[in-house]
């Protein structure tokens, strides 16, 4: 994950697109240390016994959310050609992401169920959910997807 202190020094990117990876890494290093406090929460609360099947969605979504924060970051002031990997990877990422969180958000408020998967929290154990997973994860997700989707354009724009 990037050093906050070299967060703060760096220049401000020149397309809107680079403000918005910016915006976005910042957002995901919320949701790394919102989804930490979730886990203990969680832990707390329920205990440690949620399924293999939870442990391993869990631990893939943190370990990706956070590879990704420092991918955000380094994206955001790279010229489309010299980092076309690193952008194609954060646009399958965040769109397979920003879908993910959409059936994870109605597994949260018990809309879709899927037991072997999911058990809907409750009291504490929800509220961490919903900071975590919907306020600092979903944003950080969408905010990647669309300024990825914004440099893309802006370099085919500069093509024609």
């Amino acid at each position: 994950m990037p050093n906050i202190h070299l967060l703060l020094q760096k220049k401000t990117p020149k397309s809107a697109g680079g403000r918005i990876l910016r915006l976005s890494a910042f957002w995901g290093i919320g949701f790394v240390l919102t989804h930490i406090v979730t886990v203990l929460v969680t832990c707390v609360v329920e205990g440690v016994n949620w399924g293999i099947n939870a442990w391993i969605l869990d631990s893939m979504g943190f370990l990706a959310g956070l590879i990704f924060v420092g991918i955000c970051w380094k994206a955001q002031d790279q010229v489309f050609s010299s980092f076309q990997r690193g952008f194609t990877a954060i646009l399958i990422w965040s769109l397979s992401s920003v879908i993910s969180r959409f059936f994870d958000i109605l597994m949260l408020f018990g809309i879709l169920k899927w037991e072997t998967i999911y058990i809907t929290p409750n009291g504490a154990v929800l509220i961490s959910n919903i900071i975590s997973e919907i306020v600092f994860g979903f944003c950080f997700n969408l905010m990647a997807l669309v300024g990825t989707v914004l440099l893309i354009r802006k370099h085919r724009q500069e093509q024609s």
